[in-house]
């Protein structure tokens, strides 16, 4: 079971975030960021993706062990900070778009999140 943070548009409905660690994010990255339409946040990845790769080649090529250990430890941070801050840039755009935060809950994936959290919400109506 984990734990979901559940949003509600008036208009686009329900919306659950899991919390913590995002593994699609870890190994999807920009394309991941592009799915769940954080568009600056994908463009920012991309390119940071280039950069790193540009970077890259010139180490090999300049024999640069320098480079060659600050390019890895800018993989690492590529890599992890998606995945450690991913479903935090989601609440962050929910919010930003008109979401309000329903409530949070425990459920085995966001669509029982979501059931979870509407069924609540007729009960109490």
């Amino acid at each position: 079971m984990k734990k979901f943070k559940v949003y509600e548009h008036e208009f686009y409905g329900y919306e659950a975030v899991k919390q913590g660690f995002s593994w699609p994010a870890l190994f999807f990255g920009f394309i991941w960021a592009m799915v769940k339409k954080l568009w600056k946040i994908s463009a920012a990845l991309f390119l940071v993706f280039i950069i790193l790769n540009l970077l890259s080649t010139v180490a090999r090529e300049t024999h640069s062990l320098l480079l060659s250990l600050l390019t890895t430890a800018g993989y690492l941070l590529y890599w992890l900070l998606p995945a450690l801050q991913g479903n935090l840039w989601r609440e962050q755009q929910l919010e930003n778009s008109g979401y309000r935060l329903i409530k949070t809950v425990i459920a085995p994936n966001p669509a029982q999140a979501v059931i979870q959290v509407s069924d609540d919400q007729l009960h109490q109506s």
